[in-house]
């Protein structure tokens, strides 16, 4: 039984069944050319739903280009390497008469409570290094709150004793 198994997966003119999320990986890999959604060496390209991130740019008063765009995509994409952001909404906005001229405004669609930051400044730079240091510092928080709130419920006792507010360990 486990040589038919093994062969199912090494001989490619074999047909096996995929997952949903496996059948969109094929067709994405038939789109960049990529034979059957595998790579050279016959194995399977990972595929987990909560890599893709779905961002939004919303820019007023400024003409950026698609590689620009790209460029402040990447920080939104090292933040996703922390936790897992499923949509972005970014809005970039220069206004003439208001000092400072740039405000960038990003929520994160996380798990739990959604992240925002808010920024002003006077350089299109400046306004995204500090939006992003923002979000950064909001998931470092939440990350460090979600550790202390798991260590302490793991060093509480087992069963607690009338006389002591921990319990009594093991």
């Amino acid at each position: 039984m486990k040589q038919r198994e093994a062969n199912k997966f090494s001989n490619p003119s074999v047909p096996f069944r995929l997952t949903p999320a496996e059948s969109l990986v094929c067709f994405l890999c038939r789109l960049l050319a990529l034979p059957n959604g595998h790579n050279n060496d016959r194995e399977m390209i990972d595929f987990n739903p909560l890599k893709f991130m779905r961002i939004q740019f919303h820019i007023r008063g400024l003409n950026i280009s698609s590689r620009f765009r790209n460029h402040l995509r990447k920080p939104l994409e090292r933040l996703q390497s922390r936790i897992p952001i499923t949509n972005a909404a970014v809005v970039l906005e220069h206004t003439w008469n208001a000092a400072p001229a740039f405000r960038a405004f990003v929520l994160l669609a996380v798990p739990g409570p959604d992240i925002h930051a808010e920024a002003r400044e006077h350089t299109l730079e400046a306004v995204w290094l500090k939006a992003t240091a923002s979000l950064r510092k909001q998931i470092e928080h939440r990350k460090a709150r979600q550790l202390a709130r798991f260590k302490s419920k793991r060093e509480q006792g087992i069963f607690p004793a009338p006389w002591s507010r921990t319990g009594v360990s093991r």
